[in-house]
């Protein structure tokens, strides 16, 4: 089925992809070739986003079945799983540390979880979103939580407790993905009506207004250095 997220490991020699035929591929890309490692199922529904954790040894995937899933990658056996209900999880985000999951669901929310040995242990919700939450982010000593909502705006929370810090930028046009830069001080977004920015998290404002696209942006990278941003 059509291909719904790619991601490389820290070192660059792995892939994980997921996809509408409810399944997440772990790939070796060490010689040069994409070499097909485990076919990991488990979902009941399309696979929407996948992440390494930190030693490299686990994954967590989250789906259109609602439920977050953490892998072990040694055998593709599914070590937790947590179902929230029925609602799209869009994407996920992994500190790091490797300690803590946020998830981005469309009952307006997002998930936070803490991966204790080999179990997801839920850790609380980030409520307040007016509409889907599609992305998610972690700061860099991972206290802060930031997501991005349909309903347009870049919102950030305490991660211990829950609680709302404040709405850091009202774009008004459906935020789709977020990318907090190196340093930790800017965020970048993507949005339904084209736009690429960069937002200064203390002032919430625009720093740098991107060239934009014609149609919604689904997806932000950043290279290893932090000097290039890639959109789609």
């Amino acid at each position: 089925g059509p291909v719904k997220s790619v991601v490389l490991s820290a070192d660059e020699r792995r892939a994980l992809t997921t996809s509408f035929d409810y399944s997440v591929i772990l790939w070796d890309l060490s010689d040069g070739e994409a070499r097909l490692v485990k076919r990991l199922i488990g979902h009941d529904a399309a696979a929407n986003d996948a992440r390494f954790l930190a030693d490299g040894t686990k994954a967590v995937s989250v789906g259109d079945d609602g439920a977050v899933l953490l892998w072990n990658l040694a055998d593709g056996s599914v070590l937790s799983r947590v179902d929230t209900g029925d609602d799209k999880m869009l994407s996920l985000a992994v500190s790091a540390s490797g300690r803590h999951v946020a998830v981005a669901s469309w009952d307006r929310s997002a998930h936070l979880f803490e991966v204790r040995d080999e179990a997801l242990v839920p850790a609380g919700r980030l409520t307040g979103h007016r509409n889907n939450v599609n992305a998610v982010a972690f700061s860099p000593d991972e206290e802060t939580v930031f997501t991005g909502s349909s309903d347009g705006v870049i919102r950030s929370f305490v991660r211990r407790d829950g609680a709302l810090l404040r709405e850091v930028h009202v774009h008004g046009w459906g935020i789709n993905v977020l990318r907090l830069l190196e340093g930790g001080d800017k965020i970048a977004f993507g949005a339904t009506d084209g736009t690429v920015a960069v937002v200064d998290i203390a002032s919430g404002e625009v720093a740098k207004q991107l060239a934009s696209h014609d149609r919604p942006v689904l997806a932000l990278a950043q290279d290893r250095d932090g000097g290039l941003l890639a959109s789609g």
